[in-house]
């Protein structure tokens, strides 16, 4: 009788317990985002009020600025986060001085509704509610987006048709968002971000159409806030949160699921 040695052995325990483990060997890559609308500022603001230093440098641009998000699945950036509704308008503040404002390329909040010069009632200033509040005019936005990593086993080819119809993807059913989330902040180039107002939205679970390659997309139902911190009272921000899983789609990992496919044909299906 042949002796194998050690390393021999411990090749053939590696090798058999790598065929004989049908658990996870890749990954379904949910890529999911937060989305955002009916955007209303409902109470007063005072992020970008003059702080003595002046619009440059260092101050504010009165009384408008961009407003961005951290969530959940993202970080705030100076983009279209959360679109307000002016952009590039030559308005009049209660003082009788016109100016044109909002020339950033982003839809623009009053955020300073305490300013003596820009208080509720002026419709320059204010675009809802008789001019007391603002709506947003951009319909849908989205906040942030990022990705979830769930372990699977290897797509299969139970019928022998050369089409994978189990494991990979098929195996995820449903996707749960845990808690939603979003922190408001105005921008500021030259001065510090300062938070609004940061709102709590309830979890969803949400049913998946997946095949062992691929997952397809799917929109939860628009959430309301549940609660608010920073302040946590009185409620200076109304919007609508839905979660959207965009897509899944199977990756290897680490080729696992390549060298299987090498010594059993079933796993040669994608």
């Amino acid at each position: 009788m042949k002796c194998l040695g050690l390393a021999g052995v411990l090749s053939i325990f590696v090798l058999s317990v790598w065929i004989g483990d049908l658990s996870a060997q890749g990954y379904c890559e949910l890529r999911h985002s937060g989305l955002n609308q009916n955007r209303k500022i409902i109470g007063a603001v005072s992020t970008e009020c003059d702080d003595g230093e002046g619009w440059w440098p260092g101050g504010h641009s009165l009384p408008f600025g961009n407003w961005g998000v951290t969530s959940n699945v993202g970080h705030k950036i100076d983009g279209h986060q959360f679109n307000g509704w002016c952009r590039n308008r030559y308005l009049c503040d209660s003082n009788g001085d016109c100016a044109w404002h909002c020339q950033d390329s982003w839809y623009e909040w009053n955020s300073c509704t305490t300013g003596s010069a820009w208080l509720s009632g002026n419709c320059d200033f204010y675009n809802y509610n008789h001019c007391t509040q603002q709506i947003t005019t951009r319909g849908v936005n989205t906040h942030g987006s990022t990705a979830t990593y769930v372990y699977v086993s290897c797509p299969y080819d139970s019928n022998d048709d050369g089409i994978c119809d189990s494991g990979g993807c098929a195996s995820v059913s449903s996707f749960y968002s845990g808690s939603n989330w979003m922190t408001l902040y105005e921008l500021d180039e030259w001065d510090d971000d300062e938070v609004v107002q940061s709102l709590y939205f309830p979890s969803v679970t949400m049913s998946l159409n997946c095949d062992a390659m691929s997952c397809n997309s799917v929109t939860s139902s628009w959430l309301w806030p549940t609660s608010y911190d920073t302040p946590i009272s009185p409620a200076l921000v109304d919007a609508r949160l839905a979660v959207r899983v965009n897509s899944g789609r199977f990756a290897d990992r680490d080729g696992n699921c390549a060298m299987r496919a090498a010594v059993d044909e079933r796993y040669d299906c994608y």
